[in-house]
């Protein structure tokens, strides 16, 4: 699905929304743009608590480090939003989810 499709959608939701997940294969790597999502959600989602994102990718779609480090802003840390790469044969896996803390015994 297009971006801008899905944006539309989001934005045709009245309710106050406080948990996002979305799972979806890209070719549109507007879904991957942290600055976009923060300002996006800080003007229509403020409420939000979680955002879990898992996006996709072929190979051929490799985020640029500037990009990663766009999900690396107080926003995404204070809201404890951890993002991710896992690489497989087939793709890639950006995805953003609510940090567990994880007690070993």
């Amino acid at each position: 699905m297009k971006f801008n499709i899905f944006e539309s959608f989001l934005l045709q939701i009245s309710c106050k929304l406080t948990i996002l997940c979305l799972t979806t294969e890209i070719e549109d790597m507007k879904y991957l743009n942290a600055n976009y999502w923060e300002n996006f959600l800080l003007r229509n989602y403020s409420q939000l608590k979680v955002c879990e994102l898992k996006c996709y990718a072929k190979h051929n779609h490799i985020l640029d480090p500037d990009k990663i480090n766009q999900f690396l802003t107080s926003f995404w840390i204070e809201r404890r939003w951890v993002f991710e790469i896992n690489v497989s044969l087939v793709h890639f896996l950006y995805s953003t989810s609510p940090y567990k803390y994880v007690t070993l015994v």
